[in-house]
């Protein structure tokens, strides 16, 4: 044989031995992967919400059992019946892990789902909570609410999870009640004018949706009419008012009208003006209600409609008192003597309180709120009277017997013209105080029109308002029922304030110079009389 023989004889043997031992080494890798090596998820496997993508199933239990606990411990689970929330304890969960992880192996499972049962004991107790508010049993179907609170959960969600109840209770004909609806209310009204009926006769139906608000005005919005007045929004708002009030809705927002109308009952009127004041209430519940308006035979119809509640809902007038109009007399030269003309004839006010209370199926309280404290003033009677008449009743020191002046208001035996450049008191036909203390608005004077029954300051003036109507208290006194801050006239000048809001250092009747007592301070003389203007006049 040849060198070069040889040579290649040899180069292909070698060539052959590493072939074989590149095959051995592959082959003996893949067998050991395939009989010795754990295998591994592949890329974006999910399970719940847990990436396990190139984990072995040892791994991937390690990492979901870690995921799961931290979920139940920051997790709220609830369940929703009306108004009322029951919690179901997290940790009453129970996942199986290692279960669920060999599942998915085996292709029992699909990825996502997480095996996990839900405490019935527990499930069982929140049920009972809310029979208990109720005052009877609910029949709910437990096993349906067990599994979809399982399925629920086995997704471990990021947001909390919230279940309405109403999916699951039954009632004797075996439908849900989120299936069965029902009148819960209707109030009507009178209404004025052919446009508001056409509107609400065309309008769908208002979907109060689950825990969110209700805002009158936003009927309106984009509606193709004229704006109806404050008149027609008030009465047909008064309607839903009074059907959302007979609902366990909240109220958010409701303003009184300053008069009550006709057409609208007492306790359930509402004033709505655009961009002013609305109405506005809240569904504290997990399912929505319907709102219902139309009009018929000159009357509006506010309608709620929707799953009826476990509980009565009346709406009271508590505390219901009438206000009697004041009578104000005013004295005319114009009127002759005996003869009393009646300008305005009054009318009574009205308040009262408003009160919702919820009573369940045995009859007990389980809620009561005051809605609203509303107050509408009563109207003033005025009479004017003679003059002579007047001073036909008036006494040697210059108080009416009647306890009247010249305004009709009540009497005082100070003077009643004059006042200097600084303070002193009003001299106007009105003495109510509007220009007490001259052009310095230092002193307020002591009419007291325009304030409350005690009569306590006057209503001009910004800082001192006059003295007590009686001039009641001690010595030096404020004099009852004034303001801390505010101090007028002292009652009979003795000490250093006298004079700081109202006479100053200058005489009753306006004349820059004081009278003055024997001890030194300045003197008050009651009037003598009246002029022939019908001006009390200065006493001596």
């Amino acid at each position: 044989m040849g060198k070069l023989q040889w040579f290649i004889s040899s180069l292909v043997v070698m060539t052959g031995i590493i072939i074989f031992l590149s095959l051995f080494n592959f082959s003996g890798n893949m067998l050991y992967a395939i009989w010795f090596e754990e295998e591994r998820y592949d890329v974006e496997t999910y399970m719940a919400s847990v990436d396990i993508s190139g984990m072995s199933e040892e791994e991937a239990v390690t990492a979901l059992r870690e995921q799961t606990e931290n979920w139940k411990s920051g997790q709220t689970i609830e369940v929703r019946w009306f108004e009322k929330t029951a919690v179901f304890p997290a940790e009453k969960l129970n996942f199986f892990i290692e279960e669920s992880v060999q599942s998915m192996s085996n292709g029992e499972i699909s990825e996502g789902d997480l095996i996990v049962s839900a405490d019935r004991r527990e499930l069982e107790e929140v049920i009972a909570y809310f029979s208990e508010h109720a005052g009877f049993e609910l029949e709910a179907d437990e096993e349906a609410l067990r599994e979809e609170l399982e399925l629920r959960a086995s997704e471990l969600p990021d947001e909390n999870i919230t279940i309405s109840l109403h999916e699951f209770t039954v009632d004797p004909d075996g439908m849900t009640e989120e299936d069965v609806s029902s009148v819960i209310y209707q109030a009507e009204r009178s209404y004025f004018g052919d446009q508001l009926a056409l509107w609400l006769n065309s309008t769908e139906p208002v979907i109060i949706e689950p825990e969110e608000n209700y805002t009158f005005s936003t009927m309106f919005a984009g509606a193709e009419m004229e704006i109806p007045s404050e008149e027609s929004m008030s009465i047909l708002a008064s309607a839903v008012y009074e059907a959302l009030l007979h609902t366990n809705f909240q109220l958010i927002e409701r303003v009184q009208s300053d008069i009550l109308y006709d057409t609208v009952p007492e306790g359930f009127d509402v004033r709505v003006v655009e961009y002013q004041s609305d109405l506005i209430f809240h569904n504290p519940n997990p399912v929505p209600y319907e709102l219902y308006l139309s009009a018929e035979n000159g009357r509006i119809s506010a309608e709620v409609y929707g799953e009826e509640f476990p509980y009565s809902i009346n709406v009271d007038i508590l505390d219901h008192q009438q206000i009697e109009p004041k009578t104000i007399v005013r004295y005319s030269d114009t009127v002759p003597q005996g003869t009393e003309n009646v300008i305005e004839t009054g009318e009574p006010g009205l308040s009262y309180q408003l009160a919702r209370t919820f009573t369940n199926m045995e009859s007990e309280v389980i809620f009561e709120e005051v809605i609203a404290n509303d107050y509408y003033p009563a109207e003033e009677r005025v009479e004017v009277w003679s003059k002579e008449d007047y001073l036909a009743r008036t006494t040697d020191d210059g108080t009416d017997e009647d306890e009247f002046d010249l305004d009709g208001d009540p009497a005082r035996d100070w003077p009643d013209s004059g006042y200097d450049d600084e303070s002193g008191y009003q001299g106007g036909s009105d003495r109510d105080g509007s220009y007490d203390g001259g052009d310095s608005d230092f002193g307020s004077g002591y009419d007291g029109r325009g304030t409350d029954d005690d009569f306590d300051h006057g209503s001009g003036g910004s800082s001192g308002e006059g003295w007590n109507r009686d001039r009641a208290g001690e010595e030096g006194d404020l004099g009852t029922g004034d303001d801390s801050d505010r101090q007028g006239w002292q009652q009979n000048g003795q000490q250093d304030r006298d004079g700081q809001q109202g006479w100053e250092d200058r005489s009753q009747d306006g004349s820059g110079t004081p009278d003055m007592r024997e001890d030194g301070k300045q003197k008050f003389t009651p009037p003598s009389g009246i002029d022939e203007e019908g001006r009390p006049v200065k006493g001596e």
